[in-house]
């Protein structure tokens, strides 16, 4: 395969950065799908009920979303490309707010449990 007439040089470095960008995709919606709603229902003792509402509302709110974000990155125009700076913020996003998912908040209110972990959720999807 050439680009421009120039073999592309993919050196152990390059393939090791492009198989850590897997991490993201499959390993952490895997720990959260396997996870999540157990540490819900265990660790806080949220009903079981809610607490597989979250991913439900979370996916929903994704199916909405997605199209919405891809519509932006598409007419955005930047010397740096489309898309570079909407990874970067998503990265940084996507970091924090996986952390937040593992917090425990200082409340006996299953409602402000719920609300807290819904939020987080959807800013985590998208």
């Amino acid at each position: 395969m050439e680009y421009y007439g120039k073999k592309p040089n993919y050196n152990m470095g390059h393939r090791i950065m492009f198989g850590m960008a897997e991490f993201y995709g499959g390993g952490a919606f895997v720990i959260i799908n396997t996870f999540f709603t157990v540490f819900l229902i265990k660790a806080l003792g949220m009903p079981a009920a809610l607490a597989g509402t979250i991913p439900l509302v979370g996916k929903i709110w994704d199916a909405i979303t997605d199209p919405m974000m891809g519509n932006i990155t598409d007419r955005t125009v930047s010397k740096y490309g489309a898309k570079r700076f909407y990874i970067f913020i998503g990265g940084i996003a996507s970091s924090v707010t996986f952390l937040l998912l593992w917090l425990t908040i200082p409340t006996k209110s299953v409602w402000a449990m719920y609300i807290f972990y819904l939020f987080m959720y959807c800013l985590f999807s998208t």
